[in-house]
């Protein structure tokens, strides 16, 4: 336990044990490929770069026509080694919108408290009600 897997690495010398011992069947034709392009036996992953955060947003200046673009650029995060058993798993993705998300309920959090799932069954849903009024028969009142 705890070893490396590398059986992968050694599926041409394992085919090419069993051709030469007799066995039935022919010369698999990948052999020759996998000679000439072998598999990577690299087993570290090196450190990803640190890339500088972009935030661009549209600044609306009041008294002037024209909305100003506005530009903040932060230096990425400092290198931080990571433990022996993280090496392998996959870096976590984070979204612009994720701190917008994370923005809003916490600005709101009884919108927790009763998540919405927007999402129709056969795409008629805007027949069964009648949105000249907001209080529809069958339907709770909410902020959607």
């Amino acid at each position: 336990m705890g070893r490396y897997n590398l059986t992968a690495l050694r599926v041409r010398r394992t085919a090419l044990a069993a051709t030469q011992c007799g066995k039935p069947g022919t010369r698999q034709p990948w052999l020759d490929v996998m000679a000439d392009i072998p598999p990577a036996s690299i087993l570290v992953r090196n450190q990803a770069p640190s890339h500088p955060v972009v935030k661009q947003r549209m600044k609306t200046i009041p008294g002037k026509s024209k909305p100003q673009i506005e530009i903040k650029v932060s230096a990425g995060r400092k290198q931080t080694s990571k433990k022996p058993s993280r090496i392998f798993q996959p870096k976590e993705i984070r979204y612009e919108e994720d701190s917008l998300r994370k923005e809003f309920f916490r600005d709101h959090p009884w919108e927790l408290a009763r998540p919405r799932v927007v999402l129709e069954n056969d795409g008629n849903d805007h027949r069964r009600y009648n949105w000249q009024n907001i209080q529809q028969p069958g339907k709770k009142l909410d902020g959607e």
